[in-house]
């Protein structure tokens, strides 16, 4: 049976990975939004405008460390490297999936 929705099908396995991987790669950015917001509204005292929000404490910068020990900063760290991580698996799978189907 080779439908076109057939999960067992490794063409169709391979295009949800690749949709999954899509979807979390379009996340990111999002998340750094949702990142700059939570800064803006959890620790205005330490960033004045939406730029300094966006620009300051960059990963490994000499701020960044002290932003990584907050909970936001641990999380907001963490989850990146996730989604990416995720990604990353996604394609490692759709790229499998496709070669050993010949």
């Amino acid at each position: 049976m080779s439908g076109t929705n057939n999960p067992n099908d490794p063409k169709v396995r391979a295009r949800a990975f690749l949709l999954l991987a899509g979807i979390l790669l379009l996340s990111l950015p999002i998340l750094r939004l949702l990142e700059v917001g939570l800064r803006l509204r959890f620790m205005r005292e330490h960033y004045g405008d939406l730029w300094q929000a966006l620009t300051k404490d960059l990963w490994l910068s000499d701020g960044w460390w002290s932003y990584f020990a907050t909970p936001l900063g641990f999380v907001m760290t963490i989850l990146p490297l996730a989604l990416i991580l995720g990604i990353a698996l996604c394609l490692f799978a759709a790229i499998r999936i496709t070669k050993d189907r010949g």
